[in-house]
C-alpha cells in the first residue's frame, strides 16, 4: 500500500470513529438541583452525574470541564466525573486565558487546566486573566497588574486601579489621583483626574467605545477620545453624563441642559431645565425627557425632538396590524389625552379626558364627558379598537358599536381640528 493510500485509509478511519462518538454522545446536558445538591441529565432524562455529590455544578465549558463543588472544596470534573483538577482548593474560578484563580489558605495564585500551579499563592484578591494578557492583582492594599507568566507589568505600587473589559487601557491611582496606562504597563497621562468613567455597552463597561471618556479634574469636566486628546475642553460645560451607546452626552451650561456628539458638536442646545432618561419597566429608557418652565419635550434616543410641549406622559404597547408597537400616551396642557408613535407621528388624536393602556392589546377604555349628548351630564366611555369605537355608558354597558372616527370627528369637530 502506498504511503498516500495509507494516509487515506486512516483518515476514512478517523472519520468513521469520530462519527460513531458523535451517535453515542448525548446532544444536549441538562443541570439538575434538588435540596442544594446539583447533577447532570442527558437530553433524553438518563442521569450522567447523580444528585447527592456535588453542591454545585458550573455548565460544561468549551473543553469539556465542568466547574463544581464539593462539601467546601472546589476543582474540576469531567461529565464521567473523572477529576480533572482535585478538589484541593477553598477557592476557584472559571478558566480565562486558560489560567484559572485558585485559592488556598486566604491567597490566590492560578492554575492551568492540568491543575498545576502556574502563578503561586500571593495576591489578596480574586481575579481573571482578561484578552489582553494582564490580571489585576492586590497584595498588601497595593495594586497592579502581571502577565500569565506571573510578571508584574505595572508593579504593584498603586492605591487603586481600575479597568474595563471592552478597552486595552487602564487606570491607576496615586495619592488619589488617576492616570491612565496601556496593557502594555506604559504610562499614558500624567496622575492628574480625580475621576476617569467608564460607562456601559451591551453590558461590559469601556472607557471609549461608546465615543468620549469623562473625566474630571478640580471640580471640571472635560472629554477625552481613545488617544486620550482633550476632545472638550475643561470648563466648557458644567456638568457632563458619560457618552451612551449612540454616543451622545447629556450636558449642561449655564445652569441649562443640552446634549452632545462624540465630536462635541451640540445636537441639543443647553436650554432645557433638565433632560434626562425616564423609567421605563423598571430600566431606564434610551430616550430623553426635556423640561422647561412649563411643559416637557419628548426626545429620541439619538437626541431628535418627537413631541413638543405635552404636560406628561407614559409608555405603552399596542397590538397594530399583529404586531406589538412602543406608543406614548401623551397629555397636553389642557389635560387632554392621546397617542403617539415613538416617530412622533399622531396615531390616537389628543381630546381623551381619560386613557387607559393597551396593554399589548389592540383596544383600549378612552372616556370623553357628554361630548356624543350634550345635554348628557354622565361620563360617555369609548373602546378603541382597529379604528373602530364602541360607546359605553356609565355602568360600562355598550350602547353603540362600529362607530368610525368619521362619525366620532363629526361629533367633535373642534376638538378633531384642534389636534389632527
Amino acid at each position: 500500500m502506498t504511503k498516500k493510500r495509507i494516509i487515506l485509509f486512516f483518515s476514512l478511519l478517523l472519520i468513521l470513529a469520530c462519527n460513531k462518538i458523535d451517535k453515542s454522545t448525548p446532544k444536549l446536558y441538562v443541570r439538575i438541583m434538588d435540596k442544594g445538591s446539583w447533577g447532570v441529565n442527558d437530553e433524553k432524562g438518563n442521569v450522567l452525574i447523580p444528585l447527592g455529590k456535588y453542591k454545585f455544578l458550573n455548565p460544561m465549558d468549551e473543553k469539556g470541564m465542568i466547574y463544581a463543588q464539593k462539601g467546601a472544596k472546589y476543582g474540576y470534573i469531567d461529565i464521567r466525573e473523572n477529576i480533572l483538577v482535585p478538589f484541593d482548593y477553598d477557592g476557584l474560578t472559571v478558566f480565562s486565558e486558560e489560567l484559572a484563580c485558585a485559592k488556598k489558605n486566604n491567597k490566590f495564585g492560578f492554575i492551568n487546566r492540568r491543575g498545576k500551579l502556574v502563578i503561586p499563592f500571593q495576591y489578596d484578591n480574586e481575579t481573571f486573566f482578561r484578552k489582553t494578557g494582564l490580571a489585576q492583582v492586590k497584595k498588601n492594599k497595593l495594586y497592579g497588574f502581571i502577565d500569565k507568566k506571573g510578571k508584574e507589568i505595572i508593579p504593584i505600587t498603586y492605591h487603586n486601579a481600575k479597568y474595563a473589559i471592552l478597552d486595552s487601557l487602564l487606570i491607576l491611582n496615586k495619592h488619589g489621583k488617576w492616570a491612565f496606562f496601556d496593557s502594555f504597563g506604559k504610562q499614558k497621562t500624567d496622575f492628574v483626574y480625580d475621576e476617569i468613567a467608564t460607562t456601559d455597552l451591551n453590558s461590559k463597561d469601556t472607557f471609549w467605545k461608546n465615543g468620549l471618556i469623562l473625566v474630571r479634574k478640580n471640580d471640571h469636566i472635560a472629554y477625552l477620545d481613545k488617544n486620550l486628546k482633550e476632545i472638550i475642553p475643561f470648563g466648557k460645560y458644567e456638568t457632563g453624563e458619560t457618552f451612551n451607546k449612540n454616543r451622545i452626552a447629556i450636558v449642561s451650561k449655564n445652569h441649562k441642559y443640552g446634549i452632545i456628539d462624540e465630536l462635541g458638536k451640540e445636537i441639543v442646545k443647553p436650554e432645557y431645565d433638565t433632560i434626562e432618561h425616564p423609567e421605563e419597566s423598571y430600566h431606564e429608557s434610551e430616550i430623553f425627557v426635556a423640561k422647561r418652565t412649563n411643559y416637557l419635550v419628548l426626545l429620541d434616543e439619538n437626541g431628535k425632538k418627537i413631541y413638543d410641549k405635552i404636560k406628561d406622559f407614559s409608555f405603552d404597547y399596542c397590538r397594530i396590524n399583529n404586531k406589538i408597537e412602543k406608543i406614548y400616551h401623551i397629555q397636553d396642557l389642557n389635560g387632554k389625552y392621546g397617542a403617539i408613535d415613538t416617530k412622533g407621528k399622531l396615531i390616537i388624536p389628543v381630546i381623551y379626558d381619560e386613557f387607559q393602556d393597551f396593554g399589548s392589546n389592540d383596544n383600549a377604555i378612552v372616556n370623553h364627558k357628554g361630548k356624543f349628548d350634550p345635554q348628557k351630564k354622565e361620563t360617555e366611555f369609548y373602546v378603541l379598537k382597529n379604528g373602530k369605537y364602541s360607546v359605553l355608558n356609565s355602568k360600562k354597558e355598550i350602547i353603540k358599536t362600529n362607530v368610525s372616527r368619521e362619525e366620532v370627528e363629526n361629533n367633535f369637530p373642534l376638538e378633531f381640528k384642534k389636534h389632527t
